[in-house]
């Protein structure tokens, strides 16, 4: 196989995991608002927090194309760790922005995995 190939093939299999990352969380946020275990503030929040990391991306790309001051990845970083994430997700998949880069990929799917793990702690609580 060819490397160009492999590395197609290996960021095709990263959007797919995430995309089923997305899929379940969103279903299962849901099921818990529809049982009524947690209140459907935690999806405000979510949304709310997903449009300004969306935005944020976008704001980024177009000043990395302008030679523009720049978001730091650290509060890109922190954007998708407080609930921001899946605004992240939807910005790096349309806009196609910050998802070659493999060392940015680790800690967003490292802070990906914490919020979840937060969400799920704290529907446990509920």
């Amino acid at each position: 196989m060819q490397s160009g190939t492999r590395k197609s093939q290996v960021k095709a299999d990263n959007g797919m995991i995430m995309g089923v990352t997305l899929a379940l969380f969103t279903l299962y946020l849901s099921g818990l608002i529809f049982t009524g275990h947690i209140q459907a503030l935690v999806f405000y929040v979510y949304a709310a927090a997903s449009v300004i990391s969306f935005v944020t991306y976008c704001v980024d790309k177009h000043a990395a194309e302008k030679g523009a001051w720049r978001v730091s990845e650290n509060s890109l970083h922190m954007m998708a760790l407080c609930c921001g994430w899946p605004g992240a997700l939807a910005a790096q998949r349309i806009i196609r922005h910050k998802t070659l880069k493999k060392s940015f990929q680790r800690i967003f799917m490292a802070c990906v995995s914490l919020n979840i793990a937060g969400f799920v702690w704290y529907a446990w609580q509920a």
